[in-house]
């Protein structure tokens, strides 16, 4: 209950409506009175509604704008590296090629290497456990 209180008073306060109940300044009203006060108070949550919905609206296309202007970024920026810098680590990348095969080859040479004396001293342990039982 009191985070809808919370809720109310801070909606109250960013719309500028939040002033329904708190100008009575008697408790015994005719029924006239009570009637033009739940109508004023209908009339403030129309206008709270309806300013809601516009911030909602404006809030949409806010974010719409700032998804083109993202967009048109991307794009620019995408642009440039596919005319730029792309042609450049391509052509790097073709000079380099074959150093980069023979130095990957060796690489894998030597993690063959290190996984066989893993695998070896892990099943040596491993029949040294079975044989200490």
């Amino acid at each position: 209950m009191n985070k809808y209180l919370l809720i109310i008073i801070i909606l109250g306060i960013c719309f500028g409506t939040f002033n329904a109940g708190l100008t009575q300044t008697s408790l015994a009203q005719t029924s006239s009175d009570l009637t033009q006060d739940l109508t004023q108070e209908g009339d403030e949550i129309t206008m709270v509604k309806k300013g809601i919905e516009n911030w909602i609206e404006t809030l949409k296309s806010t974010f719409r704008e700032g998804l083109a202007i993202w967009k048109d970024f991307h794009q620019k920026a995408m642009n440039w590296w596919k005319s730029n810098i792309l042609p450049k680590l391509q052509t790097w990348y073709e000079k380099k090629k074959p150093e980069i095969e023979t130095e990957f080859k060796k690489e894998k040479k030597e993690m063959e290497q290190e996984i066989g004396k893993i695998l070896s001293n892990s099943w040596q342990w491993l029949k040294d456990l079975i044989k200490s039982d």
